[in-house]
């Protein structure tokens, strides 16, 4: 990505941090854990993790593009979290575009897939991490149980 961009993207920090807030509390919770006053207070590490990455890219990073991760059986508390943070910077970025002028369509492009392969790393080690010691994914036994069937 270019600098100018990710620079632009740190200085709208706390719109981003702003915005990614209240996107995050219009979302159900998933479980206790994915409490917005809860997760919030990760937004500002996600951050620093999300610009470290940016800029350390060159714009030609070759790496595959990063789908969004996915939890099997929806209590994971991130999905809502890294959802809402996607849109928030995603939003940050069309207005950091905007600024650039005139900006070449395959820079546009490429700004946004070198930010949805940053994102998508950490929202996938954040969502397996989590997964990887949910007792409710298939094959645990656990899947089709609710919390009090499992307490009696």
């Amino acid at each position: 990505m270019q600098s100018t961009l990710v620079d632009d993207l740190r200085a709208k920090r706390p719109a981003i941090y702003s915005r990614w807030k209240e996107v995050l509390s219009l979302d159900p919770e998933t479980s206790p854990l994915g409490d917005p006053e809860i997760l919030v207070y990760m937004i500002d590490l996600t951050l620093d993790e999300l610009f470290r990455d940016l800029g350390g890219s060159d714009g030609a990073t070759g790496r595959a593009h990063a789908a969004a991760a996915a939890c099997a059986c929806g209590r994971n508390p991130y999905t809502n979290y890294f959802a809402a943070g996607r849109q928030a910077v995603r939003e940050a970025l069309i207005l950091a575009q905007a600024n650039l002028a005139p900006l070449l369509p395959a820079d546009r492009d490429a700004a946004f897939r070198d930010l949805d392969e940053a994102y998508g790393r950490i929202e996938r080690s954040h969502v397996d991490l989590f997964c990887s010691v949910c007792q409710h994914k298939p094959g645990t036994g656990f899947e089709h149980t609710s919390q009090h069937e499992t307490h009696r």
